[in-house]
Formats: C-alpha cells, structure tokens, sequence
C-alpha cells in the first residue's frame, strides 16, 4: 500500500495529508500503513475502501481511526430528448451571495468535513465557501444553476462539463422552500446543461446517510454506479 500526498487539501487544512486505498478486500496492514503514515510526516490519511469488507472496530479504533462516510455515487445516461426546465436559470454574475454561501453550507451538511470534529473548528465552513466560490468563477465548474423565490435564492446546483461523463457537484435548496419541485428543476438544469454540450451521462456523489438526495436521485432516474467507505486515520 502506498500513500499519495494531496498538496491542495495539505495546504488548505495547514497539515500533510494523503490518501491510500485498500489492495484487497480489507487485507491491507493498517498498522504498516499507519507507520509509513507517521515516518513520513503526515497528519491525516483518507483511506477508501469498498463498502462492507470485514475491518476489525477495535483496529480501527486502535490506530485513531474513524468510517467518516459512505460514498454513493449516482449515474444517469440520457438521450436527445427534451428536458424541461420549470423554475432554474444560470447564475453568471460571479457574486458570491450570503444565499448561496449558505446553500453551500446546506450541502455539506453530511460532509465528512463537518462530521469528523478533529478539523478546526471552522474549517467546514472555509472549505464550502472556497468550494462555492470557485464554482460561480468557474475554476472548478462549468455552469452553475440558482432556483429563485420571491426574490431570493431558494437553490442551486453546479455542474462539470466532463466528457463523456458529466459531473454534478454542488446541490442545495434552502429548508424553507423545499418540496415545491425545485431540486428536480435543479437536476434538470444540469442534465439540459450536458445535453447542449453533446453529453448524455451524468455522475452525482452523496452521502448514504443523505437519505433524502438518495430518494431525490432516484426518483430522477439514476442508479448507484458505485459505493466506497472512507475512513479518516489521524496520526
């Protein structure tokens, strides 16, 4: 097993970070890894594994490490035909508004960057608003779509036009003014967004624990394309 240095989430968090992935079904030496980890001046490892392998808690545990979440990722593969768009437009004016700060925060919520309390108090919310920011400036983005009502910023989702495989990233509509058809709207936007660019595939990652984005990429029609476990290692 080796480990990867990530020098942008190292220099973001102000710490060494790297990922390693499992070789084979769980039978990696965590503790080698922890050492190699710990000699090589690293403070935070991310380790992927497939879903529901057979880890030791007590290893887990042993070795200060936490599952800080289960990835799902959705696909959709579409054709040519229409998609109609209620409600979203895109957003152009690279304006980073308190709304969609806030929205950013929203779809986060079931981070692993806000559920594992060993970040500094604040770096969540740092990592979001980068992350928003750098979408409506369209380093990390290529289109972003906000939903309105009565004036304000009720949603928004942003997309990476990556062929043949697009990318959906960034989704939230605000708790007040949910259940009105605006998250489909939003997913439509997206997907309308490809198609124009000859794209007809599209990937959404959540969390297993979002159980109400689950239940919203599948009522769109997507299927899991796949599910790993992520585990946070601090040394």
């Amino acid at each position: 097993m080796t480990i990867t240095p990530l020098p942008w989430d190292s220099a973001f968090f102000g710490m060494n970070i790297g990922k390693a992935e499992s070789m084979c079904s769980g039978m990696a030496d965590l503790d080698s890894l922890i050492d190699l980890a710990r000699e090589s001046g690293f403070r935070l490892i991310y380790w992927t594994t497939p879903p529901g392998i057979d880890l030791n808690p007590q290893t887990i545990r042993r070795l200060n490490g936490t599952l800080a979440v289960r990835r799902i990722t959705y696909r959709l593969d579409f054709r040519d035909d229409p998609i109609q768009i209620r409600f979203s437009e895109e957003y152009d004016s690279g304006i980073l508004t308190d709304e969609l700060e806030e929205l950013a925060y929203i779809s986060g919520r079931y981070s692993r960057f806000n559920t594992d309390k060993n970040f500094q108090s604040g770096d969540f919310h740092r990592l979001y608003k980068t992350w928003i920011f750098r979408s409506i400036s369209h380093e990390i983005a290529d289109s972003v779509f906000v939903v309105k009502d009565t004036g304000n910023i009720a949603g928004m989702a942003t997309v990476k036009h990556h062929a043949p495989v697009g990318q959906m990233g960034m989704m939230a509509v605000h708790p007040v003014f949910q259940r009105k058809g605006y998250a489909t709207d939003l997913v439509n936007a997206c997907l309308q967004s490809l198609q124009r660019k000859g794209i007809y595939a599209m990937t959404a990652a959540t969390q297993a624990e979002n159980q109400e984005t689950c239940r919203l990429f599948e009522k769109c029609g997507f299927y899991i394309h796949s599910m790993s476990d992520i585990f946070h290692f601090w040394i």
